[in-house]
């Protein structure tokens, strides 16, 4: 990930193009220094208390956390922090969507699908 710019963060769904929509499969890239990041450190006031208190149950320095972590933290509601991730399961299916991405070359499988679309 370090080719991409300061500014930049890559997402991608599985899900659209899979055709698994009710299982949230994608990923989520950006730099290890990005302006994300800055922009949380670079915070003050009320709004820091505000988002510092947010995450506070994440960690005693919830100003350390980073947007990646936030960005975790938050696809599964802080609260339930400790379930995020990807189980077994989804982390097969993503690995055989990729491979079949890879193997279909000529992409026939995308091309199929946009003839049935409007």
């Amino acid at each position: 990930m370090s080719k991409l710019p300061y500014n930049t963060v890559g997402v991608y769904s599985y899900s659209k193009y899979f055709g698994v929509t009710g299982w949230r499969l994608g990923t989520f890239a950006l730099h290890k220094k990005n302006v994300f990041d800055k922009k949380i450190n670079d915070l003050t006031g009320e709004l820091k208390k505000s988002v510092d208190k947010r995450y506070s149950d994440m960690s005693l320095n919830p100003s350390s956390l980073s947007f990646m972590e936030r960005v975790v933290a938050d696809s599964r509601l802080v609260a339930l922090n400790h379930t995020a991730g990807l189980s077994t399961p989804q982390q097969v299916q993503m690995a055989f969507f990729s491979a079949f991405a890879l193997i279909d070359k000529v992409d026939a499988y995308k091309k199929l699908n946009m003839e049935y679309l409007p």
